[in-house]
């Protein structure tokens, strides 16, 4: 009977070669990932078509700014951000997050009323046995 281990399996798959949507796909033996000499992938920037849009309609293009192939990036065309530069515009400020505790009496207020509404349903509950 042929039984399959989860290494052997593992083994049989990073010594795979098969075509894939974005093309040949090989795995790094070191990791098990993909390997990225054999990965494609294409950045696209849609932006304003000014022959197709018109007062009342606006059109976009896609345009192909960057590709990723032979394991690194190689620019063709600048990317344009939604202002119209290419310069890369700043992160948004890290957000102030007030959680709005309740103070410290107030919780211990809380917690001894909890105590006290947990030891009373027990002890009913013991007394009307």
């Amino acid at each position: 009977s042929f039984v399959l281990s989860g290494d052997d399996h593992y083994k049989a798959i990073l010594n795979s070669t098969f075509e894939g949507s974005s093309g040949t796909i090989l795995f790094n033996a070191e990791t098990g990932t993909r390997n990225p000499k054999s990965a494609i992938f294409s950045l696209v920037n849609f932006v304003d078509d000014p022959d197709a849009s018109s007062s009342n309609v606006v059109q976009y293009m896609s345009q192909e700014t960057d590709v990723f192939e032979s394991g690194s990036w190689r620019s063709l065309r600048p990317f344009v951000f939604n202002n119209g530069n290419t310069i890369v515009p700043s992160d948004l400020p890290e957000t102030d997050v007030d959680r709005n505790y309740i103070p410290s009496g107030l919780r211990a207020v809380g917690l001894v009323l909890c105590g006290v509404i947990i030891a009373l349903s027990v002890g009913f509950t013991v007394w009307t046995k």
